[in-house]
This record gives C-alpha cells, sequence and structure tokens, in this order.
C-alpha cells in the first residue's frame, strides 16, 4: 500500500488493529529522509502496521511564499489531524535541521500532551557539531522517555555531548534502507574509468568537484567517462550542460532524475561513484549505501559521517585537502593494477553487507517499539 503524498485520512480501525503515526517528509520529492519514511512505512505494513503518514514537507523547496505557505498549511493540517489520534498510538517525528524545528516542537508537545509513545528521528547534522536553542528545547519538550534515533555511533555521541544523556536510543546505518544490489545487472566490460554522480546538482553536493575529476583524469591522459543523474537546483547553481557537451563530447552524460531499475543499471555500469559532498546537512547519503551495494568503489570527503559507512568500500579525503587531485590519484592506482581495483570492489559490497546486517537488526528494534 503506497504512502500517498498528502496526509493520510484519519479513520477509526478495529481494535485489534495496530497502527503507527509518521511525521515528516515523503515522496515526492524524493530526497533522503523521504526514501528512509517510505521504507519504515513499508516494513511496518509488512508487519500488520497501519500507518497514518502526515507530509509536513513543502510542495517546493525553492525558498519563496510558496515554500512558507506550503510548510505553514502541512503543519497545521498534521496539528489538528493528530488531535483526536488515540495516546496509545505511537508517533515518530523527523527532526528538522533548520527553522522547522518550530514545527517539530509544536506537534511533539501535542504528542506529549497525550502522554503518547514519541520518536524523533535525525536526519541532519546541521545540529551535531553546533549546538542549536531551538533543536534543545525540542528534546526538553519531549521529555526523557522519547526515543532518539540516529544514523551512526558517533553521530548519537555528539549528539548527547550538545543536549545530555539520552536513555532511549537507537542507532540505524542507512544501510538499512537499501537493498543489495549488486546482482541486479551483468557489468559491462569498458576499457575506460567509468565515473558516476547521482545527487542535487548543487555546488555543496559536489557536483562541480566531480565534473574536474574527470576533467583532470582525461588531461593526463586517461580515458575517462562521467555519467550525471539528479535534480538541476531550481537557483540556476547547476552545471551547464550544453557547455560541458561542447567540452567533453560523449565523454560526459546527463541521465536527469533516475530511479528503480534505471538506477540500479546506472550504479551498475560504473567502475568508481563519486560523492565529494560538503552539505551541511550531509549524516550518510542513501547513494553511498547504494553504489557499495553493487560493489562500486567510492570516493568521498570524510564529510561528517560517511566514513563510518564507507569502510574500506572506497576513500574518504580529508576535508583539508584538494579533492580532485586526490581522487585521481586514487583511481589512476586502481587502473594500473587491475588486482588492486578487484579487491577495492570486493570490499565495497563486504562494507554494504557488514552495515546492513547490524543496521537491519537495529531496524527490528525500532519496529518492536512501535508494536510494545
Amino acid at each position: 500500500m503506497p504512502i500517498a503524498p498528502e496526509d493520510s485520512t484519519i479513520r477509526v480501525l478495529p481494535d485489534f488493529c495496530e497502527y503507527a503515526v509518521l511525521i515528516g517528509p515523503f515522496p515526492p520529492p524524493v530526497h533522503g529522509a523521504s526514501m528512509v519514511n517510505s521504507k519504515l512505512s513499508q516494513f511496518l505494513r509488512q508487519r500488520d502496521v497501519s500507518v497514518r503518514a502526515f507530509n509536513i514537507a513543502p510542495y517546493t523547496y525553492e525558498k519563496g511564499p510558496l515554500y512558507h505557505l506550503s510548510r505553514f498549511q502541512r503543519f497545521v493540517r498534521a496539528a489538528i489531524g493528530i488531535i483526536p489520534i488515540s495516546r496509545n498510538e505511537p508517533f515518530l517525528i523527523n527532526v528538522d535541521g533548520g527553522f522547522g524545528v518550530l514545527y517539530n516542537i509544536l506537534l511533539a508537545a501535542l504528542v506529549r500532551a497525550k502522554n503518547a509513545r514519541l520518536a524523533l528521528y535525525h536526519h541532519s547534522s546541521r545540529y551535531i557539531y553546533k549546538r542549536s536553542k531551538l533543536v534543545a528545547i525540542l528534546v526538553a519538550v519531549c521529555g526523557k522517555k522519547t526515543l532518539h534515533v540516529a544514523c551512526s555511533s558517533k553521530m548519537l555521541s555528539e549528539f548527547q555531548t550538545r543536549y545530555g544523556d539520552l536513555s532511549h536510543t537507537i542507532v540505524i546505518s542507512n544501510a538499512a534502507w537499501v537493498e543489495s544490489g549488486v546482482q541486479t545487472f551483468d557489468k559491462v566490460a569498458s576499457t575506460s574509468i567509468r565515473l558516476g554522480f547521482l545527487s542535487n546538482l548543487n555546488p555543496e553536493k559536489g557536483v562541480f568537484r566531480a565534473i574536474d575529476t574527470l576533467r583532470q583524469l582525461r588531461r593526463i591522459g586517461h580515458d575517462a567517462t562521467l555519467v550525471v543523474a539528479g535534480s538541476m537546483p531550481s537557483s540556476g547553481e547547476g552545471p551547464d550542460f550544453e557547455e560541458l557537451e561542447r567540452e567533453f563530447g560523449g565523454s560526459l552524460s546527463y541521465l536527469g532524475k533516475i530511479g528503480g531499475e534505471e538506477k540500479s543499471k546506472f550504479f551498475n555500469d560504473l567502475d568508481y561513484f563519486l560523492f565529494p559532498s560538503l552539505y551541511r546537512h550531509e549524516t550518510q547519503s542513501l547513494v553511498v549505501s547504494e553504489a557499495l551495494s553493487h560493489g562500486v568503489p567510492v570516493v568521498t570527503f570524510n564529510h561528517m559521517f560517511v566514513k563510518e559507512l564507507l569502510g574500506a568500500g572506497g576513500l574518504a579525503i580529508e576535508k583539508n585537502m584538494p579533492f580532485v587531485d586526490e581522487a585521481v590519484k586514487w583511481i589512476a592506482h586502481g587502473e594500473e593494477s587491475p588486482e588492486v581495483y578487484e579487491q577495492r570492489q570486493n570490499n565495497a559490497h563486504k562494507s554494504f553487507e557488514t552495515n546492513a546486517i547490524e543496521a537491519k537488526s537495529q531496524v527490528s528494534r525500532l519496529l518492536d517499539w512501535f508494536q510494545t
């Protein structure tokens, strides 16, 4: 049963039904937090738990009157919708990374007024290393009985350093929300170094660093290609693909938004996945796990909590180092030694499997919490 993009209709359920309330972003648009909520909803329904979904994401992420109006409208709908819900229903709220925490506080206060069970799912790093007064208020409003869900042990530790020790916590790596895809398609042989980038195509996510990596590899004599996929930013800060086509010809291609089998084929046709993100909300991007699940080594910055996810499955470059130079050197070494590259492939998939096995057991703990 798919989740509707709008708020689910409140309905009276039979006494024997179990149900849960999820408050946060849901697809569309597709991004990390919305995909996690979609997967969590799916897992709950597989356990015969009915889900009431309140989508509080804006209709558009382009900042302006429509952005703020849509956020407020969806907040009001959620607030009105949860008032009549029984205190026996468990609630999970996705914590916003910015001023949307104000909405989180008000919704959490409504839940706490019912004395209902509450969990907070942390998807943003913005308030982890720098204490946020709004998040501190949210933690205080929610109380000590609230369950906190983080994507890594380090993230949880840093959170507790700034907001106090928490009695109830679960760490769920983002690998939990990704299915293994290494068997999805047969690898296609290629004489070129096939690079890939998939994310929102804004500078902070690193698309221009990925393009510069292609440029440098070709400059020093390597036959390299780059496939770019993802949404163009509404701000106009994305790449000019017409200009890039004139520079690179068929060595650089843009797929636009991709999903499903098209995304699996994208990863399966790569030799390396580039993810040089310095995005301030970044925790552990799902696309990193998706690449690893296909046995694709990942080259990324050691930013926030991605390195914990990566393990031996790629290269995490320190943020004070030049990404392009370090990436090119590492990739060129793998090109010169097939044995080295084969080991990197094996390490990538092993890193994913190790994280996924542990993470799925933690997901089971979260599902058990809903049914307690």
